[in-house]
């Protein structure tokens, strides 16, 4: 398969969680705002990134969102409203409504999914044909798995300006504050030394 060049496969994964990575999908979370999965290929694109979707699947969604359009837009709007209800569940401002809607998602995949057995052991597979469902499948099995263990109350958020990602804070300490160091955390850094030095100069 030709490997993918579009900016959404080059966006960085700092979740530590698909769920997580797929909140991490706009620029700001906290505003919602810096989309960066504008069209429903570019859902596809992140998933297929992201690891959500094999090589096979993600040739398959395509084909769908190619050919189906109409339909594969109104999935990506329903996946949109998946991501805003995970985020506002994650950063501990959903309801009950945000909880309804996901697990109608999750009801909806369970019924298109059959567990299998082979050499390699038990799978879970898919047994509808390959469309943006499958992605949505997969960010609501990632979030009930994450939000049904121990791993939620690791779930942070970026202290970064105009950032806000969430992560899966596994530092031993628990005080990470930064999706990343070299990024929102540099750029903190240079802040407070830029301000520290303004003071001095007056």
């Amino acid at each position: 398969m030709k490997a993918v060049t579009s900016e959404v496969a080059r966006l960085p994964l700092r979740g530590g969680d698909l769920a997580v990575a797929f909140v991490n999908t706009v620029r700001d979370v906290r505003t919602g705002r810096g989309e960066h999965l504008p069209r429903p290929a570019d859902l596809a694109v992140w998933a297929h990134h992201a690891g959500a979707l094999s090589d096979p699947e993600y040739e398959a969604v395509m084909a769908s969102t190619t050919a189906e359009p109409s339909q594969a837009a109104n999935l990506y709007r329903e996946a949109r409203q998946l991501r805003a209800a995970v985020t506002r569940l994650l950063t501990g401002q959903g309801g009950e409504a945000d909880l309804s809607l996901i697990d109608r998602h999750r009801r909806r995949a369970a019924r298109s999914q059959a567990l299998w057995t082979s050499a390699e052991g038990f799978k879970l597979e898919w047994t509808e044909a390959a469309d943006l469902r499958l992605v949505e499948a997969r960010v609501v099995g990632a979030f009930v798995a994450l939000a049904t263990s121990d791993r939620l109350r690791r779930v942070s958020q970026c202290s970064g300006q105009r950032c806000g990602w969430l992560y899966v804070d596994k530092s031993p300490s628990r005080r990470r504050r930064w999706c990343a160091m070299g990024d929102c955390g540099n750029r903190a850094k240079v802040r407070s030394f830029r301000a520290r030095q303004r003071v001095r100069s007056r």
